[in-house]
């Protein structure tokens, strides 16, 4: 499995049996780690592009994102609620079990 994780940090080391990608482009499953605006870019890229998308949300980092995005939809414009198109994590090892359990699943199947 090809993963694209959108920030270089401590975390990363937890996914050492991934291919890690340097673009959403080539990647299958996209995170969105606390950053920057390079972060926030990644994410919007993730969600138009219909990639398999974790959002780790440490600390509650991407509240207001999630806030806005929840507003557009039940504003109407937007289809779909953040829930549908992004898991949403605050404890990244859940992330790596459900990366590990697709990975598992897609070895099976192949």
């Amino acid at each position: 499995m090809n993963v694209y994780v959108s920030e270089r940090n401590e975390k990363e080391s937890m996914l050492s049996e991934f291919n890690k990608v340097n673009s959403i482009e080539e990647s299958d499953c996209v995170i969105i780690t606390p950053g920057g605006m390079s972060s926030l870019s990644d994410l919007f890229e993730a969600i138009i592009e219909h990639k398999d998308l974790y959002l780790y949300n440490e600390n509650q980092y991407y509240n207001q994102i999630l806030e806005q995005l929840y507003k557009m939809y039940k504003s109407g414009y937007e289809k779909n609620a953040p829930f549908e198109y992004m898991k949403i994590e605050s404890d990244f090892q859940n992330i790596v079990d459900d990366l590990n359990k697709k990975n598992n699943t897609e070895t099976r199947h192949i």
